[in-house]
């Protein structure tokens, strides 16, 4: 889900091997639990321009991706 302000909303409901996503600029991505726990930073790779994708944390189900300014 696209939130105000570019920030990207992603649920992993399927236990992905990887996931990714359209992003016009850098960003962070972090990741939470079930429980809305914070897991931490997840790394983040440009396969393409205006493509990110990441490798799933164990336990994450929701990552909040967040533009840099």
């Amino acid at each position: 889900r696209r939130q105000p302000g570019g920030v990207i909303e992603l649920i992993d409901m399927y236990e992905n091997d990887r996931i990714g996503f359209e992003a016009r600029q850098k960003g962070v991505l972090a990741a939470y639990d079930a429980e809305g726990r914070d897991l931490g930073r997840v790394d983040l790779r440009s396969p393409r321009s205006g493509w990110m994708e990441f490798k799933p944390v164990p336990g994450a189900r929701r990552y909040v991706f967040a533009p840099l300014p």
